[in-house]
């Protein structure tokens, strides 16, 4: 099952953030059960708990520029500081503890779910 912090079911949280680690919680603890989240919260990745394996989207930043875009059109906010802390997260990844998933490309939910799930089987 795949999850995005920025869906409904994380609106009543007083962050996504917050939301993201109740959520990440609840599911080791209650559904015994796997799930994928979409984040843009690159420091969960390195805090993130032992039963919980870390994956950075990573694509390029033409694409990050297009999401940002297409989430809201009008939005001013200046994403480079979110993707440069990403960026940061991949160059020093020295140890592999974080899965990085590398998207020269605009994919379906579907098929990075898929990579994902590849990456953690043969890692």
């Amino acid at each position: 099952m795949a999850l995005d912090c920025e869906d409904p079911w994380n609106l009543k949280e007083k962050s996504r953030l917050s939301g993201l680690i109740n959520m990440t919680h609840k599911v080791k603890k209650e559904l015994n059960s796997s799930f994928v989240f979409g984040s843009c919260y690159g420091n969960y990745l390195k805090k993130a708990p032992e039963f919980v394996i870390p994956v950075l989207l990573f694509p390029t930043f033409d694409i990050y520029q297009k999401r940002w875009k297409k989430r809201n059109p009008n939005d001013k906010q200046s994403n480079n500081k979110r993707y440069k802390l990403c960026e940061n997260i991949y160059k020093n990844n020295k140890n592999n503890k974080i899965l990085v998933v590398h998207q020269p490309v605009i994919e379906s939910v579907d098929v990075t779910i898929y990579r994902i799930c590849e990456m953690i089987l043969n890692k």
